[in-house]
């Protein structure tokens, strides 16, 4: 049977749950932390965040601005410093019931001030949790969909072993992906996971490297959201996936392009609302001066000097030998590097590919 979406249909469960509840309802919100992702979930007086942006304090100010002092769950989807570098400043100054993280390590100083703040953390408790496993907060509930386990022995790429959740509340449900790509999708559907949901965070900003067709029919969202920041480098959210979203699922897509999206569900009904964000047909930035021609506005050097990885645009560092589209994005977001031996930990090159890098005499780390 379908579920009803934006309908005034009830659902018995909604109102065995919330018969006593005048005011009940979960909202979700997609914090306005540019290219990066944090969504916060609240619902019955408890919360759930899931990342926390890129910036160390634009998580934390929005909680304490919605005063909220305490994250009953704080959900860190993988170690790239766009979805936990901001997660050191909520353990630090609110309580923080338990963490769930999958073990996998990284070698940023983000990654290190993440770690240590977790560990002065002595009253939260660490998860790394396993496909299928939940938690209870009042009426949500949080379902682990990713990955397999502990990711704490991979070597392999952050985006793999990125944790997926599934939200909740009644008949209101979410699924937020992270920087789950093509692979860690197919996973979830050969585990035959339940992924029917309301509200669908798309994968990797919006990325085409996520969002495969079977995964959006399998998930079957009323709406579609992507976080990223406006007028990125990386062109997120990908045309392909709006033209996927729209041709294998209902769902209207909405995207931050540094705003927030601010969504409820009321349970009874099962009837969701939406503000803010931005619609594939509107401008992300109103009244934005055009480029100057031939720049993407950022900082590059002479076509024949060195290729700094920690400075030039996307486009540059393609001009490396063996780094493409996908590999030039996964440098960008691993910022800062201190040499060019650490992308072998970052991606599958090993060092012969390092090597040819050194040979060709473009490469260098400033």
């Amino acid at each position: 049977m379908p579920r009803p979406r934006f309908s005034t249909l009830s659902a018995a469960v909604a109102l065995a749950l919330f018969a006593g509840s005048a005011n009940a309802s979960m909202n979700a919100t997609a914090l306005a932390v540019g290219q990066g992702d944090a969504m916060l979930f609240e619902a019955d007086g408890q919360t759930v965040m899931i990342d926390t942006g890129r910036s160390r304090y634009d998580a934390v100010n929005h909680l304490h601005d919605a005063g909220i002092d305490r994250v009953d769950l704080l959900v860190a989807t993988h170690a790239h410093a766009d979805h936990i570098g901001g997660a050191a400043a909520i353990l630090e100054q609110t309580d923080v019931g338990a963490v769930w993280y999958n073990g996998q390590t990284h070698t940023t100083q983000t990654f290190e001030s993440f770690i240590d703040a977790l560990v002065e953390a002595e009253d939260t408790r660490y998860i790394e949790p396993q496909r299928g496993r939940t938690k209870n907060l009042g009426n949500i509930e949080i379902t682990a969909l990713h990955p397999e386990g502990s990711a704490a022995d991979y070597n392999g790429h952050l985006h793999d072993e990125n944790i997926v959740v599934r939200i909740d509340y009644g008949p209101c449900s979410a699924v937020v992906t992270g920087d789950t790509e093509h692979p860690g999708e197919a996973e979830i559907l050969r585990a035959g996971m339940d992924l029917d949901a309301d509200l669908l965070e798309l994968g990797h900003h919006g990325s085409s490297t996520s969002s495969r067709p079977e995964f959006l029919e399998a998930v079957d969202p009323v709406i579609a959201i992507a976080q990223y920041g406006a007028d990125n480098q990386y062109g997120h959210p990908h045309d392909e996936v709006i033209a996927n979203v729209e041709r294998h699922t209902d769902a209207q897509f909405f995207g931050t392009a540094d705003r927030e999206i601010r969504m409820q569900c009321d349970p009874r009904e099962h009837r969701w609302s939406i503000e803010g964000g931005v619609r594939p047909d509107e401008p992300e930035t109103a009244g934005s001066p055009a480029p100057p021609s031939g720049g993407g506005g950022a900082r590059s050097t002479p076509s024949g000097g060195c290729i700094d990885l920690n400075s030039v645009s996307q486009n540059r560092l393609q001009d490396i030998i063996h780094i493409g589209p996908a590999r030039s994005e996964q440098i960008i977001e691993g910022r800062p590097w201190n040499s060019l031996d650490e992308l072998t930990e970052f991606w599958r090159v090993g060092p012969e590919e390092i090597a040819d890098m050194r040979d060709q005499g473009k490469a260098c780390v400033d």
